[in-house]
């Protein structure tokens, strides 16, 4: 698949203590409907969790009908659908993903689209209940956020997709795990902060754009 890739960290070594922990991260961005493949390397981790988040646009009657990794189905957490359909975010994810190298592959249903593919992997997540409740919000200006409810010792993880734009502030105390666009058609960033009370993810565009944002509160192992 042609695509843009943009991978900003790698593999941190294991940490101790059972904190949840960043595992790696990519984004890649294309044009196409059907069947798009990402390869995606998972540590050999325990308590392991994938997140896969997609920003398209999802006028015309397009839609993501399914994620894998490894052949193996991942479950839709969230769906955050820009009202004007353009800019959209959908987090796909799965517990206990393979170890090793293989394919993430988004099925993208309808006419061909411009898109982001963002996996990340992170581990120490517990694997009876990995999240807190998700959020998403939507809009068109130049300052997407959202607050998440969360606590000391969870960890959360925002993604914010745009249409147009090319390039992001990443909000004030977030760590940027992942960025890519497609020529200015479509963008989308992945980023993280340590959980507390409320945790505010957020990001300042230059100008106004259509924009998606879901975040996520990961529990500790």
């Amino acid at each position: 698949m042609s695509g843009n890739l943009q991978v900003l960290t790698s593999f941190h070594p294991a940490a101790g203590g059972g904190a949840i922990t960043f595992d790696n991260a990519s984004a890649t961005t294309g044009l196409g409907n059907g069947a798009q493949t990402v390869s995606f390397t998972v540590a050999t981790q325990s308590n392991r969790v994938l997140l896969v988040d997609v920003t398209y646009f999802d006028t015309g009657g397009r839609s993501i009908s399914g994620v894998t990794y490894n052949g193996d189905a991942l479950a839709l957490l969230d769906q955050q659908l820009n009202s004007s359909g353009y800019g959209s975010s959908e987090r796909w994810w799965i517990i206990a993903p393979d170890q090793g190298t293989f394919d993430v592959v988004v099925t993208i249903a309808g006419s061909p689209v411009e898109y982001v593919i963002s996996p990340s992997s992170w581990y120490n997540v517990n694997q009876g209940t990995p999240f807190g409740t998700t959020v998403g919000a939507e809009g068109n200006s130049t300052t997407p956020s959202v607050d998440v409810s969360s606590a000391s010792g969870e960890f959360v993880v925002a993604t914010i997709g745009a249409a147009n734009a090319t390039s992001i502030t990443t909000g004030t105390g977030q760590t940027r795990r992942s960025t890519a666009n497609d020529g200015g058609q479509i963008f989308g960033e992945v980023s993280s902060e340590a959980g507390a009370g409320t945790v505010t993810m957020s990001g300042t565009f230059g100008a106004s754009y259509l924009w998606s944002i879901i975040g996520t509160p990961l529990k500790p192992a």
